[in-house]
């Protein structure tokens, strides 16, 4: 019996071509985009090689101009490859395809090189068969080009009914041979019976061209193996390709000399070589299910996250605290660079809940971005979510945390690790030119440790911010300083206490009192010496990774591990230019990655924290612990290691001469300036109109919203702090200005929902000008840094009157996007702000959906 035939689609493109086109597997994830070689139609996909893959994600097979049931007759066949690129991404832009996994196969795959070489942002992975590069200038090649015996090639130059064809087929994809033979009469039956040939009910071949059009397609091949053209072919440009590309051909290929693939792989950064033995041209074919195997299906991470509500006295004090899969922090979520990731969440609290990807772009799928009332309905009680996305072009350190209320700072979050791709350029070489060195980093980042840590405090933050409603109380007064939920009270000696931050301060390191504005009073501090968190080396590590991921309510933290100096390595996710210092910090909802170089006596060293704001003294310790032969068993880890620190108890350095971590200068690795100019300049002032209330510019956010039917499909539950311009385009640059108020003494660690934005600019005494450009015009220039910036997710508008941070971002895709301060009680007290970005192709896309989500 005959697999159902699955008819065509059809979609007119910018160049006049109706394609026609098959979309095969699920609806969601990055599609595989396949091209197929000379004068053959999608028909003649193996369907033993296509199916494994469309049962995992997305397949998109289509007939290029003039070919099979595309339009455009003979003399439309391309005699230019340089015009067969432009065919297929006039293709890709008609289906509205912004981000794809590209297949070309023989003549197929030369347009592939053209196409991605003109579009390469759209290519996340690039696979290329029985290829041929473009042909160099005579002499500048790694390997010779010998005409092959062309007496099986004039068979398939002549053939012309569907037994000469089949029979040339055979002389020349294959292997000359028993196997070869018998591997291409095996695949012609597969082809004739598939669900992709239109005459398979006949008995027929699927179609393919006529020898006039096969003699057209040719001599864009001979025109493409002419001694190179340095500006226009590919041989020259291969090293522009820099995503990850795989290269397949057999062992003996008659039509693209297999030494050819070896070419590519010389001149591609980022290149894997397969070549299948026993097998010639049709390599794909003859070994199908193996090629399968090769990363072609969507990889798909899936975890089960089930949240509760329990008692825990991890730091020491016991209460009530959100835990994930019974513990916090949650499990660590790992996915490999653009790999999909996959969290069932099982919300098994008592109110509902959310999860939010912290730093990670929702591309095209903005439901899964976790903030209720804006991308989704909050999850009820006793009901589950399945958040389901693709971090694209996205690597390094991110976490996951709860954005109903305000949960995250009680336990419900965990860490997020996107191992980066193996072609990005690493900035080791910056720390050591030794290359021993550079390969022990390489493996510290192949197993990195994380590190959330938090202020902690002695009651759930529900009770504090009802107290911070009525009073205007700040709930600044940590318990605690926590590595990975472990960390127990700190109590110093008064004396301690006045010589790190001067007199008023109760037993726990707090101010009684700064003028105009009254802090939680807590006046007793009890000691508690729970486990502390170790980082236990391994045997033979020389190096080792670690992320601290700061998802606290409050406090900015410093961080330092006593007599070891470390490298900066990442901040947010991305590689930055190296910084070598005693300490690094983090503000709330930041990122940080070291390296340490593990080149101290064996033994235990203590890991700290400090507050890093004026209203609380405080320290946390953790250890890092090199490898021992000891049994360590029966021994406890509850004393903080008796080792030198680089750090008074306020968070400054010792020496004044040890360098600390300069956010300005974290430049990213390798460069990545920021955008000359901006389309749009948005201005927001922060204000506080009331003891607990804080506004951009004049309204709060209501928090009820996070109750009303998303904003993605109501636009009318908007609020007064929801902005809405369909001015704001795909392709816009925006700036964002925030400006302090007056009598704000406060800093405001901002979080960009869906964006990295470019740090360009920080000063005070207010800002005048109307815009950037203006500015570095008119007296301002020396706030700004345009050409090497931090580029984050995070950025803080420091403490004063007038003080204000100037940022720049790209949209490339619709999102309802928030920004808002991570500081809890601000974000409590209404300073987000929503902003839908592309309106109008979000609303297309979501009427894509709406079937889907009903």
């Amino acid at each position: 019996m005959l697999p159902t035939y699955i008819p065509v689609q059809k979609v007119e493109a910018r160049n006049g071509i109706v394609y026609a086109y098959r979309r095969l597997g699920p609806s969601e994830g990055i599609p595989l985009v396949l091209h197929m070689h000379v004068r053959a139609s999608m028909g003649y996909w193996d369907p033993t090689f296509i199916r494994p893959i469309a049962a995992k994600r997305p397949v998109i097979m289509f007939d290029p101009p003039a070919v099979g049931q595309s339009s455009g007759g003979t003399k439309r066949t391309p005699t230019d490859i340089c015009v067969m690129g432009d065919d297929l991404n006039a293709f890709l832009d008609a289906l509205s395809l912004e981000l794809i996994d590209l297949l070309g196969y023989s003549i197929g795959s030369m347009a592939c090189q053209m196409s991605t070489l003109v579009k390469p942002a759209r290519v996340r992975r690039l696979i290329l068969v029985g290829a041929d590069p473009s042909a160099p200038i005579p002499g500048e090649h790694f390997w010779p080009r010998t005409n092959p015996n062309l007496d099986r090639f004039i068979a398939l130059q002549k053939s012309a009914t569907e037994a000469e064809w089949q029979n040339a087929y055979k002389l020349t994809f294959f292997r000359n041979d028993e196997q070869g033979r018998a591997a291409c009469d095996a695949y012609f039956e597969r082809i004739r019976k598939s669900e992709f040939n239109e005459r398979a009910a006949d008995g027929g071949l699927p179609a393919f061209n006529d020898v006039e059009s096969f003699m057209l397609q040719l001599g864009s091949i001979k025109h493409w193996c002419l001694p190179g053209d340095k500006n226009k072919h590919s041989f020259y440009r291969l090293h522009e390709l820099t995503m990850p590309v795989l290269v397949m051909t057999g062992d003996d290929d008659y039509l693209v000399p297999t030494p050819r693939s070896y070419e590519l792989m010389h001149a591609i950064p980022n290149c894997m070589l397969v070549i299948w033995p026993h097998a010639g041209h049709a390599s794909i074919w003859q070994c199908a299910l193996l090629a399968t195997l090769l990363g072609l299906g969507e990889a798909v991470q899936r975890y089960n996250l089930t949240l509760t509500y329990a008692w825990d006295k991890q730091d020491g004090h016991g209460r009530p605290t959100y835990l994930i899969n019974n513990d916090t922090p949650g499990p660590v979520l790992t996915v490999d660079e653009d790999e999909t990731l996959e969290a069932f969440v099982d919300n098994q609290l008592q109110i509902e809940t959310t999860i939010h990807w912290h730093g990670i772009y929702q591309i095209n799928e903005p439901w899964n971005d976790g903030v209720p009332g804006v991308t989704q309905w909050a999850t009820e009680p006793r009901d589950n979510y399945t958040y389901r996305f693709t971090p694209q072009g996205q690597y390094g350190s991110y976490f996951y945390h709860g954005h109903f209320g305000p949960a995250f700072s009680d336990g419900q979050r965990g860490p997020i690790w996107i191992r980066p791709a193996n072609w990005r350029p690493r900035p080791y070489e910056l720390i050591s030119s030794n290359e021993d060195d550079i390969c022990a980093m390489r493996k510290a980042e192949n197993n990195p440790r994380h590190i959330i840590i938090a202020d902690w405090n002695d009651q759930p933050m529900d009770m504090y911010l009802i107290r911070f409603r009525d009073t205007g109380y700040i709930p600044a007064c940590a318990n605690s300083l926590t590595l990975n939920a472990r960390g127990g009270t700190r109590c110093e000696s008064a004396r301690d206490l006045e010589d790190a931050g001067g007199p008023g301060r109760n037993e726990r390191g707090c101010l009684w009192q700064v003028p105009g504005h009254k802090y939680v009073n807590i006046d007793y501090c009890t000691d508690t010496h729970p486990e502390l968190e170790v980082v236990q080396a391994n045997p033979g590590e020389e190096w080792i990774w670690i992320n601290f991921i700061h998802s606290g309510a409050h406090h900015s933290l410093a961080i330092s591990i006593d007599e070891h100096e470390f490298w900066v390595v990442a901040a947010d996710g991305e590689f930055v230019y190296p910084q070598k210092v005693v300490r690094t910090h983090v503000n709330l909802g930041e990122r940080t990655s070291i390296l340490v170089r593990l080149d101290k006596p064996n033994g235990d060293y203590a890991l700290r924290l400090h507050s890093l704001r004026a209203e609380q003294i405080i320290q946390g310790a953790g250890i890092l612990r090199y490898p021992t032969t000891k049994d360590m068993s029966k021994h406890t880890n509850k004393s903080v290691p008796d080792t030198k620190p680089w750090l008074h108890l306020n968070g400054s350095v010792v020496n004044p001469q040890d360098r600390v971590m300069d956010e300005s200068l974290l430049a990213p690795y390798p460069p990545r300036p920021p955008p000359e100019s901006a389309d749009f300049t948005l201005k927001f002032m922060v204000n506080k109109t009331g003891p607990s209330t804080w506004v951009l510019n004049a309204a709060p956010h209501e928090f009820f919203r996070q109750n009303v039917p998303p904003i993605l499909w109501n636009e009318k539950s908007c609020g007064k702090t929801c902005w809405a311009n369909g001015l704001l385009r795909n392709g816009s640059v925006v700036d964002l200005i925030i400006e302090n108020g007056a009598d704000i003494d406060s800093n405001h660690p901002f979080h960009k929902h869906n964006h990295k934005v470019w740090v360009i600019g920080q000063g005070d005494g207010g800002f005048p000008w109307p815009d950037v450009k203006d500015a570095m015009k008119n007296g301002g220039a020396k706030y700004f840094n345009l050409i090497n910036p931090p580029r984050r997710d995070g950025f803080t508008l420091y403490a004063g009157e007038g003080k204000f941070v100037v940022v720049r971002y790209e949209i490339y895709f619709p999102a309802v996007s928030m920004l808002h301060c991570h500081m809890i009680h601000h974000f409590a007290a209404s300073i987000p702000l929503l902003s839908l970005c592309f309106y109008f192709k979000l609303i297309a896309t979501l009427e894509r959906t709406t079937g889907y989500f009903s």
